[in-house]
């Protein structure tokens, strides 16, 4: 999938005969591949619900302090980017024949849960969103 002109690696698991599944983004913490991700997916796919997990960018993780340099010089700090890749994403597994469009969620796990929720309330046809253990931003005071 291509996604502000990166090329995201991704793997689409739909459910055996398939002709209306509901579908997840499904997108890993930090560090986590997408190959890491396919037991879970699995698990999803035996309920019934098709996934395409994702291969964040930096492989989910951020450098808060470079994304804030970023945005104080008026430029997308690398977070916005992978949360407009999981709108991405959820834009191609609408777009599969053997899934309902009508329902599609994200799931996220650590940071992956935290670009979910971010996703989820930009884009008001996504049915919902699960965060697993979403992570903070580590930016509290001493």
């Amino acid at each position: 999938m291509k996604a502000k002109g990166k090329k995201i690696q991704a793997l689409l698991r739909i459910p055996a005969n398939s002709s209306s599944s509901p579908g997840l983004v499904l997108l890993p913490g930090a560090g986590v591949s997408k190959e890491a991700e396919q037991g879970l997916a699995a698990e999803l796919s035996k309920m019934g619900y098709a996934t395409l997990t994702l291969d964040q960018r930096n492989l989910g993780s951020i450098n808060v302090d470079k994304d804030l340099e970023l945005f104080k010089a008026g430029l997308e700090p690398v977070e916005y980017d992978m949360v407009y890749d999981a709108l991405k994403a959820s834009d191609v597994l609408a777009a599969q024949p053997e899934i309902n469009p009508k329902k599609l969620a994200i799931l996220g796990e650590s940071n992956g849960g935290r670009f979910a929720i971010l996703a989820c309330a930009l884009n008001p046809s996504l049915k919902g969103v699960i965060g697993i253990s979403t992570a903070g931003y580590g930016t509290e005071k001493n």
